[in-house]
């Protein structure tokens, strides 16, 4: 990470970028996806109402619950 007010610090992640080996992108990216694809809108929520209510997201009414009929689920197999 680097503070976007330093330039100087923002110019050696540049050039650090640009050195990197292959395998090290590859491994960051591969980081990268990890992270992206557990820390989702879902978690910040459940953080945010943990942190806010002690409540994690579960806990709070769906929209079906307010309004059931107005919600069609897909078409599942032909079962619906």
């Amino acid at each position: 990470m680097v503070n976007p007010h330093d330039e100087d610090g923002i110019a050696e992640r540049i050039v650090q970028a640009i050195d990197m080996s292959r395998a090290e992108r590859i491994q960051r990216m591969r980081h990268l996806k990890e992270k992206i694809e557990t820390l989702d809108v879902f978690h910040w929520v459940n953080c945010y109402l943990d942190a806010l209510t002690g409540e994690d997201l579960a806990s709070f009414p769906t929209i079906q619950d307010y309004a059931p009929s107005l919600i069609t689920l897909p078409d599942v197999a032909g079962v619906n």
